[in-house]
């Protein structure tokens, strides 16, 4: 991934500050995370907006690797429930929830070659970037 630049993220609402800072909470449950969950969701442009492709990238990065409390993916679960955001980010941030993701990114856990990783970034006009970014930032949290 490391062949991979997101700096374009840097002058955006998703800076890596901010979605580190999520990131760096979510294995703690004595936090309410509620309010940062509804800065990501809905958030951005298109089909699945930005900060729904980065939570699902954040999600398979726990899936790979467990670190989000229980309580998180429960009020994360409840929110995607509320009409915040797509009816196709819903499905997919319910799916994700479960453990369940597209073949493109399930692909990256075994096969993680920039062309798998360029293979998920042609999803979508955005949607490949964003989760790949999440996923980056979910795997090398400190």
């Amino acid at each position: 991934m490391k062949q991979i630049s997101f700096k374009s993220y840097e002058s955006t609402d998703f800076e890596s500050v901010h979605v580190s800072d999520l990131i760096n909470r979510l294995h703690d449950p004595t936090e309410n995370l509620e309010e940062e969950f509804r800065y990501f969701i809905g958030r951005g442009q298109g089909l699945t907006p930005t900060g729904d492709d980065i939570l699902v990238g954040i999600l398979y990065g726990h899936f790979i690797n467990s670190f989000i409390a229980q309580k998180h993916l429960e009020t994360l679960g409840n929110l995607i429930r509320k009409p915040l955001t797509t009816l196709v980010s819903t499905r997919f941030l319910t799916c994700a929830i479960e453990g369940l993701f597209s073949s493109k990114i399930t692909r990256l856990q075994h096969d993680p070659s920039l062309k798998s990783m360029k293979s998920l970034i042609k999803v979508g006009s955005s949607s490949g970037m964003d989760t790949l970014y999440g996923i980056y930032m979910a795997l090398t949290k400190e």
